[in-house]
């Protein structure tokens, strides 16, 4: 949702996508690993104390990128984005692993609760493409020569990550008071 602004500010330029795209990819062995370590070596992994830990780690993430997404730094002699490789790569793997994780999680919980949790995942795209449209990320007008001029945005790259934070922060609280309440000891 950001790309337009992403790769008019870094280096990486229009083949930002590309590298981020692999990035997530490799991130999706994730879910692969953390299989074969539950089931395959039969490691008994502490399940609530893993979710509170993948959700910090967005949380850590999303703040990260408020204040990195647009550093650079010296890779093999070329200048990349690597701040933004390595969240994008941190909030990729919560991505990722979250299904594996939390849905045998969630099967504890009264089943009004896994439908307030596919509401919550529809909303957690849905929230950010209206940020991204409210942000205003793709208005431009062509000159005469058919070149785009962008629009600045209504707010910052920052900001936007900034608001997606507090969101995943309320998730956390959300999960802790669940939890807390004892909402997964249903009968």
């Amino acid at each position: 949702m950001e790309l337009p602004l992403l790769t008019a500010k870094l280096p990486e330029a229009w083949n930002l996508p590309s590298y981020l795209s692999v990035i997530v990819q490799i991130a999706c062995l994730g879910p692969l690993i953390y299989s074969i370590i539950h089931k395959g070596v039969k490691v008994n992994v502490p399940t609530v104390p893993l979710i509170f830990i993948f959700m910090i780690l967005a949380c850590i993430c999303q703040l990260g990128l408020c204040f990195f997404w647009d550093d650079t730094g010296n890779i093999f002699g070329v200048v990349r984005s690597w701040p933004l490789y390595l969240l994008v790569f941190g909030l990729a793997i919560v991505d990722a692993i979250s299904n594996v994780l939390f849905l045998p999680f969630m099967a504890q919980f009264h089943p009004a609760f896994l439908n307030a949790y596919f509401v919550g995942m529809g909303l957690s795209a849905l929230i950010p493409s209206l940020l991204s449209l409210i942000q205003g990320t793709s208005i431009y007008t062509c000159d005469s020569n058919l070149q785009p001029h962008y629009s600045p945005p209504r707010f910052s790259v920052a900001i936007f990550f900034l608001i997606n934070f507090f969101f995943t922060c309320a998730a956390v609280v959300a999960f802790v008071i669940l939890y807390k309440k004892g909402a997964h000891t249903h009968s």
